[in-house]
């Protein structure tokens, strides 16, 4: 048997700002994994590409920021 990853809201926004942004890079990843990205965890290529987003960022494989425009 594999182990599953569980994606839970707390593991998540440890790893981000807040909601906005958490929501805001998952979905442009999701993008990335959709037009073809190579996927940063592994058996994440059953999964939604936003939910694959997801387990990236809690797997710290990517790491979302925020901008500050000046």
């Amino acid at each position: 048997m594999s182990e599953q990853q569980v994606v839970t809201t707390e593991g998540l926004l440890s790893k981000v700002p807040n909601r906005f942004v958490l929501s805001i890079g998952a979905s442009r990843r999701g993008r990335q994994i959709q037009d073809g990205a190579t996927l940063l965890v592994p058996n994440a290529h059953r999964e939604q590409p936003v939910l694959a987003a997801l387990k990236e960022i809690q797997a710290d494989k990517i790491k979302i920021e925020m901008k500050r425009e000046e």
